[in-house]
């Protein structure tokens, strides 16, 4: 009688679960680190640079998004669903924000550039965010109800583009309120409202 051999220690795939788990939480915390190692250099840069680095964030974030598009309709899961549709929202805000404070368009916008730059700034962390924390949720009631906890990507979709055609139509019409907190303990306190949604991204 020949008995099945079973290897010695985890097998692959809670290997290979363990390895991502360790790269979501190693790469935030490095990111942080390199954060707090070059803020304390006082290095700036000017105004074509951040065009050109927020366009290199626009086409990161759409590839991003193709990827996680392409695996959602692989194999249907909602989570990718909303990572796609998290990092093509940011990609739209990026390149929006590339356009509003770039010397050539802020004439023309209704918000002049201390008051512009933050707010479209944080608009794109804020939907990115705010689509990874709700894939959270989208897994879970998919574990939980099965396929019919699923989203169709339609209204997804349709979703998605209205709450990003609303976001730049009001930074495009809508004067905004400067973000000055000189003097306080947090300059820019709304960037608590993403950090927290990324953080429940972190932990779900």
């Amino acid at each position: 009688m020949i008995k099945h051999l079973q290897p010695d220690g985890p097998d692959p795939e809670r290997r290979e679960a363990a390895a991502r788990i360790s790269a979501y939480w190693l790469t935030p915390l490095g990111l942080a680190i390199v954060f707090l190692l070059a803020g304390a250099s006082g290095w700036r840069g000017n105004d074509d640079l951040h065009t050109d680095m927020e366009i290199v964030a626009t086409a990161l974030a759409a590839v991003i998004g193709m990827m996680a598009l392409t695996r959602f309709y692989s194999k249907k899961d909602n989570t990718f669903l909303f990572i796609s549709v998290g990092f093509f929202g940011a990609a739209v805000l990026d390149a929006y924000h590339a356009t509003a404070t770039s010397s050539h368009f802020q004439p023309h916008m209704p918000s002049y550039l201390p008051s512009l730059g933050p707010w479209s700034w944080m608009a794109s962390r804020l939907f990115l965010s705010a689509a990874l924390a709700y894939s959270v949720f989208a897994w879970r009631r998919e574990q939980r109800l099965g396929m019919a906890g699923t989203y169709g990507e339609r209204g997804v979709y349709l979703a998605a583009a209205a709450l990003l055609a609303v976001t730049v139509l009001i930074f495009f019409f809508a004067p905004l309120p400067t973000v000055d907190f000189a003097g306080q303990v947090f300059t820019q306190p709304q960037e608590f409202l993403p950090a927290v949604l990324f953080v429940i991204a972190a932990v779900g």
